[in-house]
């Protein structure tokens, strides 16, 4: 499968479009990050399956409320609500997808609900550690079977979570064992509407690292 992103969307770029329309953006959208720094490496390192290139995202987060801003919902130290203008001046890459026909309004009040239970929880570190331990065994889903406890969510979870309770919807794994590579995969291959990134260097790259991914499989014979 050709995994060009360019070749099923053109995303709108630059904070301008969603500043001059906030409603640009959508309750449910998909925030795919990819972040500086050592940490936000690894987990691109980690997250990758049997062969893959370095995944392209470190972090995920969801557009909650669009309403005069954006507000969305994220996992870092604590889950939290947030403005989504916090993005605009650090250095992280940002690409935003959204569901194939969009969403109705009643999953949309659904999705708000479920995503506020999680707010306030603490960051969910030992499932880091878990999405570890599964790497170095090859990347086979075990240890994240064990994490139940949905009190210490990761970023990835709370998208998973929220669109599997509200709407029957999984990202090709189970909630449990999603990261945030898990997540930008499906929607490139299911193809996911690509409709916002900050810059098109940030679209370049997306784009380059899933042709990248894409040249493999066809090498690798998958």
């Amino acid at each position: 499968m050709d995994m060009s992103v360019r070749q099923s969307f053109k995303p709108e770029t630059g904070w301008e479009v969603i500043s001059g329309n906030p409603h640009f953006l959508e309750t449910g959208d998909i925030i795919h990050v990819q972040s500086r720094g050592l940490l936000s490496f690894l987990i691109r390192v980690f997250s990758r399956g049997p062969l893959e290139p370095r995944s392209w995202a470190s972090h995920s987060a969801m557009v909650l409320r669009v309403d005069g801003g954006v507000e969305i919902i994220e996992a870092t130290r604590k889950v939290g609500k947030r403005p989504f203008d916090i993005y605009r001046n650090k250095s992280s890459r940002l690409v935003i997808s959204r569901k194939p026909g969009g969403l109705d309004e009643n999953p949309k009040s659904e999705i708000i609900k479920k995503s506020e239970y999680y707010h306030g929880l603490k960051y969910g570190v030992g499932k880091i550690i878990l999405h570890f331990l599964d790497y170095i065994c090859g990347s086979i889903y075990l240890f994240r079977r064990l994490a139940i406890d949905n009190k210490y969510p990761i970023c990835s979870w709370i998208v998973a979570y929220v669109y599997d309770r509200v709407l029957g919807y999984r990202f090709g794994v189970e909630p449990n064992a999603a990261q945030p590579d898990d997540i930008s995969d499906h929607c490139v291959e299911d193809n996911w509407n690509f409709i916002w990134a900050d810059s098109q260097e940030s679209i370049d790259n997306f784009d380059k690292a899933y042709q990248l991914r894409a040249e493999r499989k066809m090498r690798d014979g998958k």
